[in-house]
């Protein structure tokens, strides 16, 4: 289930939530038909919303406090839990093992997907990546297709300077050096629905001892990704860095959801 935002019926509004309730706990897809969730707190942007009994049939919420409900609905009981929206995460690195990101990083699918698992545990729905490789996309869609898991919104590839950040510490992201190779780099991710690509701006934690991307690279980037119709998403880390970010013309407004628009 996607979305946030409000049913509309005749003269009222009702909150339109996500249940996360079943999608912490039912097969991927395997939802039943309709269920009804009897006596739980209903939480939405506004607040509390007090103890309702919600209708669910298919994928969307169909009734609050229904004086019927499909003969063949499963009911769960709410009593003492809370339904509210799916939360986002709108930066993550679903790559690295969270808190070990300098560290090995073996067994990459059985970790994945515990993290999906545990997304959904916390109440997350959609993650958003803004660095992860190919080979991690069709992997989570492969976890995604045999078990819960949030919605993945992709942001790649993550263009950082040849020998600059993140090369100097995660080699697999190798840079690029040439407009030759950010077109390469760019049609690595053809077919897996990216939402625009992430470009590095970042000369060293302490002092600047790594490469920025030049002038000509920057022009290129800018150039490559427009004719692509992809937004640019920029990592940038002091004042002088985040100004030459800027003259890129990164992606500052909506970014689409299920269907609905959440403001940058």
């Amino acid at each position: 289930m996607t979305g946030s935002g409000c049913l509309h019926g005749p003269g009222h509004r009702k909150p339109m939530l996500f249940a996360l309730l079943i999608a912490a706990s039912a097969p991927a897809g395997r939802l039943p038909s309709s269920i009804l969730i009897q006596g739980v707190q209903v939480i939405d942007a506004r607040g509390s919303q007090g103890t309702h009994d919600v209708l669910i049939v298919g994928a969307r919420i169909a009734a609050l406090d229904p004086t019927r409900a499909p003969a063949n609905a499963q009911t769960i009981d709410g009593r003492g839990r809370t339904l509210l929206p799916g939360l986002i995460d709108s930066h993550t690195h679903i790559s690295f093992t969270a808190g070990r990101a300098w560290l090995d990083q073996g067994g990459a699918g059985e970790r994945q997907a515990l993290a999906l698992r545990s997304y959904l545990a916390w109440g997350v729905t959609t993650i958003v990546d803004p660095g992860i490789q190919p080979e991690t996309v069709r992997r989570v869609a492969m976890i995604a297709g045999h078990q819960p898991a949030p919605d993945l919104r992709v942001v790649g590839p993550l263009l950082g300077p040849s020998g600059g950040y993140p090369g100097v510490i995660f080699p697999e992201f190798t840079g690029v050096g040439s407009p030759e190779e950010i077109t390469t780099a760019l049609d690595t991710f053809k077919g897996l629905d990216t939402h625009g690509v992430k470009i590095t701006m970042e000369d060293g934690p302490l002092q600047s001892v790594w490469p920025l991307h030049t002038e000509q690279m920057r022009q290129a980037l800018v150039a490559e990704t427009d004719a692509r119709g992809l937004h640019r998403y920029i990592h940038a880390m002091d004042p002088e860095m985040t100004r030459l970010a800027l003259e890129l013309d990164p992606w500052a407004g909506a970014f689409a959801f299920g269907g609905h628009s959440l403001i940058r």
